[in-house]
């Protein structure tokens, strides 16, 4: 212990309480257009997540109609139904 003190005191390894609090921050109009940006980014992925979603269902019905496609009507409700009995016809 007495060896470290005679050292002296640490080195302050950080930013000083000042710098932090003279650090350059943004303007309103700056916090503004990153907000809108972000928005837009939102709406970009949003309007992403739509059109994959439409995609996966035309697959999904394209696939339905192919496996589908060689049963009649009557099968077809069978096949619909037969995971649940208490809809059978």
């Amino acid at each position: 212990v007495a060896a470290s003190r005679a050292n002296g005191p640490a080195p302050n390894a950080g930013p000083s309480i000042q710098d932090y609090l003279s650090r350059p921050r943004p303007t309103w109009e700056e916090v503004k257009e990153i907000i809108e940006r972000k928005k837009k980014g939102s709406r970009a992925l949003a309007d992403f997540e739509d059109q994959m979603n439409k995609n996966w269902k035309k697959e999904l019905a394209k696939n339905r109609e192919k496996l589908l496609g060689g049963v009649d009507k009557d099968k077809q409700k069978e096949v619909c139904f037969q995971f649940h009995p208490c809809l059978t016809f």
